[in-house]
This record gives structure tokens, C-alpha cells and sequence, in this order.
């Protein structure tokens, strides 16, 4: 998990307002639009205010954990939270479609990024088939919300959700909105564009196995079949567990003003759910007060780094502290490290590749 880019998707996905009792996990393309409507037209009747203008996606209502006090935190994870979820096969072509394939010359912004990364010309308008091919080359850490796996949006497997709807079946979703949040009547056929009506259009052999591929952990997780004619999951479920803390010492981290203390609950999330190298490396290689460069040294030995010469200037740090045991580990790992890269580097002149300069850091 990168620890970094996990931040990020719960800043974007956290959706919670001070004048409502339930958070919501936010997932692109399942009915979002209409929910955000909703809830912040709710807020506005709460407030005696009209702010809502009609595009759910502005800068709406909502707290931002960084402006929370961190005391708070507890109270707002402790909140009843709900996510939507819709079919892969129908959600993957909806992100295309609005996004990729028919995008909208007043919404270009998801669009810009995706060209930007796939250095693709202005007029470009890649087939469904070329836009999977693309997205399936990327880490799903760093996809877009609107085509991304749906357990990373909804921060899986650490947070906890105790309603999960199906964008298939939403009278349980609209039930549940409109006993908690005190509002006008909401419609029940949210979030139905012309997507899974179009599928057999754009759906090859190919794109169904990329699809299948590409979220075949959303398909396990959430009940769906791989078979793209059973649109409704064969085995629904009802919630998700998260992990025993859950968001909490993320978001912790996230309100805290005061830097040791961000550090603390940023290690205690990272002791929970693991870090991942690249997140490590730079929390060592950044450098900042030496006991915290030495607590993320401990995750870039655990994330097994291919470096070794940050390895040795890691040993080194922990040898002037005195600490010699863990620094023997990291001396033993650098050493190992890179009597492999000689041993390869070796291999290599005798075969006439001079390779890349891999000694380097």
C-alpha cells in the first residue's frame, strides 16, 4: 500500500458534512452525482441556505478533515458510512464514455490528465478497446476515480462500511438516505445513463477480458459475475468489515496540527497496514529529525528495496546511535544487494551487454 497515495484517495473520497449523521465513501460512476445532490441539497435545507446550484461536483458543503479538530475524529469514524457500487462490465464503459470517448468540451479536465500521461494529440478519441489496453498498464494506485478498481475508492481494506448498495437495486439506497438525512423525496432510478444499454456495442472478446482482468478483485469482492449478461451481482453483499482501527490513525494524521504527533499516527498506520518501498524510501530520504528518519528506515528494509547504497548510509545511521544489531541487518542487506548487482554486472561483460548503469542509486 502506498501510504501516500492512499492519503490522497481518502481526501477525495471521504464526502461528510457537520450537519448530517452518515459519511459517505464516495465511488465514481455509481450513482455519485445524484447522492452528492442529494445530501447537499439536504445540508442546504438544514442551514436555511442556497448554495447548491446544481453541479454536485463544486466545492460543496463539506468538512475537510485537515480543517477538523483531530478530537473529532473518533466521533466522525464512529458515524454510520455507505458507499454505491455498480456492475464492472457497465461502470468501466460509463467512465469511458464521459470521460474518454464522448467527453464534454466543458468538462476536459479528467480528460487533459489522461492525455498528459498517455501523450496522446488533443483530437485524440481512443477506441474503448486502446483505452483499456492504456488504463490496464497503470498501478491502480494512480488511476483516476472514475475508472479505478472500486475496493481502492473505497478504501479497501481499511475502512469500515456498514451499508453497501447496488447501483442495479437502489430502492435499499434510497430508503436509507431518506431515513437519515431529513429532506425531499429522492428518485429512485439514480445514476442509469445509456452505458449498460450500449453494451454490446463496445464490448469485443478482448475488452471483456481486459475488463474481467483489469477489476477482477471488484467482481470477487463485490458478488458480480464475469459474465457480462447477469448485470446484478450474484452474491450481493451487505457491508464491509474494514480493518479493527480502520481510518482512524489515517485520518488522525490528516486532522493533527501538531508534526510529532502526525508522525505518531501516520506509524501507527503504517504498523496496521503495511508501506509500501516507495513511500518508505522518501519518508528516509527526505530527511527531517533523525528519529523519524530512523522509524521509516525500519519499512524501507520491510518494503525489500533494491538500493543498496541507501541501505549502507541507513546501517551507518543506526551504527553512530549505537545501534548495532538493526545496523548489521541493514549492512548484511546492502551486502547482498549489491554483490548481486556485481555478480549481473559481471554476467553482463562477459556476454557483451555493458547493461544499464544499474550501481548507481
Amino acid at each position: 500500500m502506498s501510504t501516500m497515495l492512499f492519503q490522497s484517495r481518502v481526501t477525495s473520497c471521504f464526502i461528510f458534512s457537520d450537519q448530517t449523521p452518515l459519511v459517505y465513501i464516495l465511488n465514481p460512476k455509481s450513482g455519485c452525482s445524484t447522492v452528492l445532490g442529494y445530501m447537499w441539497q439536504v445540508v442546504d435545507n438544514l442551514r436555511d441556505t442556497q448554495t447548491f446550484s446544481g453541479d454536485p461536483h463544486g466545492a460543496g458543503p463539506w468538512q475537510r478533515i485537515a480543517d477538523m479538530p483531530a478530537e473529532s475524529v473518533d466521533a466522525v469514524v464512529a458515524r454510520s458510512t455507505f458507499s454505491i457500487v455498480r456492475n464492472p462490465f457497465a461502470r468501466a464503459l460509463s467512465g469511458y464514455l464521459s470521460k474518454i470517448g464522448e467527453r464534454s468540451q466543458q468538462d476536459l479536465f479528467v480528460w487533459r490528465q489522461f492525455q498528459d500521461r498517455f501523450g496522446l494529440p488533443d483530437n485524440a478519441v481512443p477506441t474503448f478497446d486502446e483505452y483499456l489496453e492504456m488504463i490496464e498498464r497503470e498501478p491502480v494506485e494512480m488511476m483516476d476515480p472514475h475508472w479505478s478498481p472500486q475496493y481502492f475508492n473505497l478504501l479497501q481494506p481499511v475502512a469500515r462500511i456498514d451499508h453497501l448498495f447496488y447501483l442495479e437495486n437502489m430502492l435499499p439506497a434510497v430508503e436509507y438516505l431518506q431515513q437519515h438525512l431529513s429532506g425531499r423525496m429522492m428518485r429512485s432510478n439514480i445514476g442509469f445513463r445509456d452505458a449498460r444499454t450500449r453494451l454490446d456495442h463496445f464490448y469485443t472478446q478482448s475488452a471483456i477480458d481486459r475488463v474481467s482482468h483489469i477489476y477482477a478483485m471488484d467482481f470477487e469482492m463485490l458478488g458480480y459475475s464475469q459474465d457480462i449478461t447477469l448485470q446484478r451481482a450474484v452474491k450481493p453483499i451487505a457491508s464491509l468489515e474494514g480493518r479493527p482501527e480502520g481510518l482512524s490513525p489515517m485520518l488522525k494524521h490528516m486532522a493533527t496540527k501538531d508534526w510529532q504527533e502526525k508522525l505518531a499516527h501516520l506509524d501507527h498506520f503504517e504498523r496496521l497496514n503495511g508501506v509500501d518501498a516507495a513511500t518508505a524510501m522518501a519518508r528516509f530520504c527526505c530527511g527531517g529529525e533523525e528519529q523519524s528518519r530512523m522509524r521509516a528506515a525500519e519499512s524501507v528494509l520491510l518494503s525489500s528495496p533494491k538500493n543498496w547504497l541507501v541501505l549502507r548510509e541507513i546501517a551507518a545511521m543506526f551504527t553512530a546511535h549505537g545501534q548495532h544489531e538493526k545496523a548489521a541487518r541493514f549492512a548484511a542487506a546492502a551486502e547482498s544487494v549489491h554483490q548481486a548487482i556485481r555478480w549481473r554486472k559481471h554476467e553482463m561483460a562477459s556476454s557483451g551487454d555493458p547493461g544499464p548503469a544499474i550501481d548507481s542509486p
